[in-house]
Order: structure tokens, then C-alpha cells, then sequence
């Protein structure tokens, strides 16, 4: 999980619409009457994410995006609608849910070899697996997460072809952050669930392939210079504002030569 930098400004159209329907509801308001005004908040937030889901970095897609409240839309035991709180908003996928296994494989988002039907546990993540908890406090918000250091660290296991996120205690002291908040981000967004473990450790052996053929060189100089070329290749956004799935994980497995081009680029979540 890596640290979503939102535009402050909402767009025009939320702001108008929440003064007209101050009680609005999600699905059947904002998502029917407001509907123009729901695809642009989408299309803000994907914007404003790079193309990643809030909580675990896999590449947003046309049909595996949805927009997911931190707060629960139902909570309605106070005086605030979250429903339509700009600050509340975050665009997610779809935890593994509603998609068939087929299309994942196909998009590159599931990893594993065909067997049989998966437990539910093995799947869903992110809001899916969150659901209607009320978690504030609980679990770190996309925007609590800083910028730098990064919080989180992964560990490879070769012979489940997995790759499980987990706290990195030394970065969270560094940054001031709860260590208890952090690994409770992980486990209630069950972000090592087998089905993102598996697209994880696919991205790592890419990775290491190609670190590999540039030890494997032999000349330490050119290696160092090539590690810096991998750095702006696999953490620079796309032509279309993009940045590659499990940012995080990338940014880890090119230690120093990520950090020092991200402090160049002026990275900012």
C-alpha cells in the first residue's frame, strides 16, 4: 500500500450536487440522478491514483474498478453523510469479486496454475474484504500513508510462487507510524490473500530476471547504470498517467536506485 495523493478540489459537480441533495444516497442518487457527476469522481480518482487501486496497487481496469468509501456510505449514526465527503472517496478494485477467474488470468491478474474453485478467503481484498466496517483509527487510510520512507516489505517464497506483503517495523519508526496500524491495514484489506500473492511474486520474477542479466554482465558500473534505467522504466507513469501494478514492491526490489529517482522526479505519491 503506498500513499495516495488526492487533488484537495473535488470536482465542480460533486460540490453542486451535494448542495442540492444534502442526504443523497449512493446507489440509488449519486449513482442514478448523479450518474455523469459518478463517472467523473471516478475518472478524477483514477487520475489522481496513477491507474492503482487505493489499497493494493493492482492496475485499475474498466471492469475491476469500483469507487470504495474508507468510511462506511451506510454509517448513518451521526449528523455527516459520507456518502458524498470528497475526502471519504477512494477508487479501488473490485477485491477479487464479480470478475471471472479467466479474465484476471488473461489481464495478467491472477497467477496461479487452473485448479480448483479458490475459498473466498483466498480471493477478496481491499473493500470487498473490508466491507461495512468502520475501521477509522483501525487501519491507515491511503492518505496516512507517507510518501517516503515506504512502510511495507515483501517476502518471497519461491515454492508457493507467492509474494507477502509485511510491515517493515524500522521504516514505520522512522516515519512515526503505529506499527500495530500498519499490520492491521494488511490483515482486515487481506492484502496477502493467495490470488494478489501469486500476481505479486509474478511481477518480483520479472523484476529479477532482469537485475539477473544485468549482473550477469560483469561490469559493475554498467549493472549499477542499468538498475537506474529499470528504476525509470518500471516506476515512471505511462503515456496515459499509469504507473505499473505493486508500485511498492517495485520500488523495494530497486532499493537505492528507486529512492534516489523518485527524490529526483519529485515523486509525491
Amino acid at each position: 500500500m503506498k500513499h495516495c495523493s488526492k487533488d484537495p478540489a473535488e470536482p465542480d459537480c460533486l460540490t453542486e450536487f451535494r448542495k442540492q441533495y444534502p442526504d443523497a444516497d449512493w446507489d440509488k442518487d449519486f449513482r442514478g440522478e448523479g450518474w455523469e457527476c459518478y463517472k467523473k469522481v471516478r475518472e478524477t480518482l483514477r487520475r489522481d491514483q496513477w491507474g492503482l487501486c487505493a489499497y493494493c496497487e493492482i492496475g485499475l481496469r474498466p471492469n475491476d474498478e469500483q469507487v470504495a468509501h474508507f468510511h462506511p456510505k451506510k454509517d448513518k449514526t451521526g449528523e455527516h453523510n459520507w456518502v458524498l465527503d470528497w475526502g471519504n472517496l477512494w477508487l479501488a478494485c473490485k477485491g477479487g469479486s464479480g470478475i471471472r477467474r479467466a479474465d484476471l488470468r488473461e489481464q495478467n491478474r491472477l497467477a496461479g496454475p487452473q485448479e480448483k474453485k479458490w475459498e473466498r478467503a483466498e480471493v477478496e481484498s481491499c473493500d470487498q474484504a473490508k466491507g461495512e466496517k468502520v475501521l477509522d483509527g483501525v487501519i491507515l487510510s491511503p492518505a496516512a500513508v507517507p510518501v517516503s520512507p515506504r512502510l511495507f516489505r515483501y517476502r518471497f517464497r519461491e515454492q508457493e510462487k507467492r509474494a507477502s506483503i509485511e510491515v517493515d517495523e524500522a521504516r514505520c519508526n522512522e516515519a512515526g507510524v503505529d506499527i500495530g496500524l500498519a499490520e492491521s491495514t494488511i490483515a482486515d484489506l487481506n492484502l496477502n490473500c493467495r490470488r494478489l500473492a501469486e500476481a505479486r511474486f509474478a511481477v518480483y520474477l520479472e523484476l529479477e530476471e532482469q537485475k539477473q542479466k544485468l549482473r550477469e554482465s560483469g561490469d559493475l558500473e554498467a549493472a549499477r547504470a542499468g538498475i537506474r534505467r529499470l528504476a525509470a522504466q518500471y516506476l515512471n507513469p505511462d503515456s496515459q498517467g499509469r504507473r505499473l501494478a505493486f508500485f511498492t514492491l517495485i520500488r523495494e526490489r530497486l532499493g537505492r536506485a528507486a529512492e534516489e529517482h523518485l527524490e529526483a522526479t519529485g515523486y509525491g505519491g
